[in-house]
């Protein structure tokens, strides 16, 4: 590797390919680090032994008509399925029954007005959770807080009501048959990458950067980083001098 780069970036998910394509656009000397063997990220599909792709981890490209993946699937012939939701309706069952479709409109009343109280709540200035600002006790309180964790992987009591209220939803959402590891894997394949590189810290400064790494230190006047919260919140990853106390806590 040369002495020094302009920018080294770190991750080579979809934002760290993303970022290594735009310097490389732009012509800025740049490296792109990953720790696992393969780019990717959380785009990760396996192949069973039927042949049929399967996604580990992302699978649906969310609020298509506005998804920059969508027309990077068109460019590398990759297929996907349209719909405007995630295809038949949830059923619910409860107390040894099936819920009737007259008892699911209490559901979508509660949904509602979670979903009033969390826009007044965040047009007062108030940067609160999800659980906060909601019923805790509501008839549907568990479901709506099911489906909170399951577009957040977190609790409702770690939700942010500014990600909520700034989240662009169309209600498209179009799985990628073909496997959206293998989207982002065609789409980042020409991107140089150092695989295999784990970064375990960072030192900077005015005079730039210095990164710790298992393939030794490596320089640079700036840095990218594109882990995700996980590997930032674990410690994993660590800075010289400590990040400041608004971005550790955001």
């Amino acid at each position: 590797m040369t002495d020094r780069f302009e920018v080294a970036v770190i991750g080579a998910g979809a934002a760290g390919l993303a970022a290594a394509k735009a310097l490389a656009a732009q012509r800025i000397p740049f490296v792109l680090l990953e720790a696992s063997h393969r780019i990717g990220g959380r785009a990760h599909t396996e192949y069973p032994p039927d042949g049929a792709p399967f996604d580990l981890g992302c699978h649906w490209m969310h609020s298509a008509s506005i998804n920059p993946f969508v027309p990077i699937a068109d460019e590398y012939s990759v297929r996907y399925e349209k719909r405007d939701d995630y295809g038949p309706e949830a059923r619910y069952f409860r107390g040894g029954e099936w819920v009737s479709e007259l008892a699911l409109e209490s559901l979508a009343e509660e949904s509602e007005t979670a979903e009033v109280a969390i826009a007044a709540a965040w047009s007062e200035g108030i940067d609160s959770s999800v659980a906060e600002v909601t019923e805790r006790d509501g008839e549907w309180t568990s479901v709506l807080d099911y489906y909170t964790t399951l577009d957040t992987s977190v609790d409702p009591d770690e939700v942010s009501i500014g990600d909520v209220v700034s989240y662009e939803d169309t209600d498209e959402n179009w799985p990628v048959v073909d496997g959206y590891g293998q989207l982002v894997e065609r789409w980042g394949s020409g991107v140089p990458v150092s695989l295999n590189t784990e970064v375990r810290a960072i030192h900077w400064g005015d005079s730039g950067v210095r990164l710790e790494t298992t393939k030794g230190d490596i320089r640079a006047n700036r840095v990218i980083v594109t882990v995700s919260t996980g590997i930032l919140a674990s410690g994993a990853l660590r800075f010289f001098p400590e990040l400041p106390e608004s971005k550790q806590s955001a």
